[in-house]
């Protein structure tokens, strides 16, 4: 399909500048996704698959602060899996525990294998993603674990709202492209609940995941001291071209249930459970 093959072209220009960046500076804050896992829900181990895991950055964390045996490091860039990965597990020394692999997520052939698997900035490329959860699903052992951390829309976000955003353009690896020939299906929350429900998982756990937005307040506390006066605050924001978009947050009452287009990176916890039937579930999806 022309879609993949433009998505995967920009997605291997992605990969070929980070070769020429510092292995040491690898970690995203999607990180601490893993962190507060371990910390409120369990202790990973065993057997890991880490899908669209671009170059390789969860695998390796996992590999140096976790009980982790192996990690599978699944992606679909032949550069990011010949080249990238291999180079930074080499520098981070864990080439013992992670292994690059070539492959699609919406397909994992290995089933009942993998005691957690991690997916972070992935599930949303997928082209349907009910197959997508269903194939995750099969993959895990019984009681075993996806850790999301996934943009998502607001539930309330029209199919109209979603067509223009998916027609506008942007601007990626230097080349203008449309989002929907980057393969980014900005999921609603409920979506990703209901299609994972429908495969047998449970929801465990799920939050919006504050940690930019903590970041962004400590930056702007200052100017709220100096600026207590709102009208003044936004006089000041709108003058100075303030950079920071999400500022309105600070200074409005919460919109969460109105139709809002925005993306936000949420973090799901869901376990896979072998049920006899899943209640309320409704006729065969299309």
């Amino acid at each position: 399909m022309k879609v993949d093959s433009k998505d995967i072209q920009l997605h291997n220009l992605k990969y070929q500048d980070q070769l020429k960046q510092n292995p040491e500076f690898i970690f995203k804050p999607r990180i601490k996704t893993l962190s507060y896992f371990q910390k409120n829900i369990k202790r990973i181990y065993g057997t890991v698959l880490d899908i669209g895991a671009g170059s390789g950055y969860a695998s390796i964390w996992l590999a140096k602060n976790s009980d982790a045996k192996k990690i599978i490091s699944l992606e679909n860039s032949k550069i990011a899996v010949e080249n990238l990965i291999p180079n930074n597990i080499k520098y981070h020394n864990v080439e013992d525990k992670v292994e690059p692999k070539f492959g699609s997520f919406e397909n994992i052939e290995t089933k009942d294998y993998f005691d957690f698997i991690i997916s972070f900035g992935s599930v949303h490329h997928s082209s349907c993603l009910f197959t997508c959860m269903k194939s995750i699903y099969g993959a895990l052992k019984k009681d075993g674990y996806l850790i999301m951390n996934e943009p998502s829309m607001n539930n309330y976000v029209s199919n109209a709202q979603y067509i223009e955003k998916y027609n506008s353009e942007e601007i990626f690896q230097g080349k203008k492209i449309q989002n929907f020939e980057r393969n980014d299906r900005f999921f609603r929350e409920s979506e990703y609940i209901t299609s994972a429900i429908y495969s047998g998982f449970d929801l465990k756990y799920m939050k919006h995941d504050e940690q930019n937005k903590i970041d962004f307040q400590k930056k702007v506390k200052v100017f709220k001291y100096l600026f207590k006066n709102k009208k003044i605050f936004i006089a000041f924001k709108k003058l100075f071209l303030f950079p920071f978009k999400s500022i309105k947050i600070l200074i409005s009452k919460d919109k969460s249930n109105e139709a809002n287009p925005k993306v936000k990176p949420t973090i799901f916890f869901f376990q896979k459970k072998i049920n006899n039937y899943i209640p309320h579930i409704w006729n065969k999806l299309k």
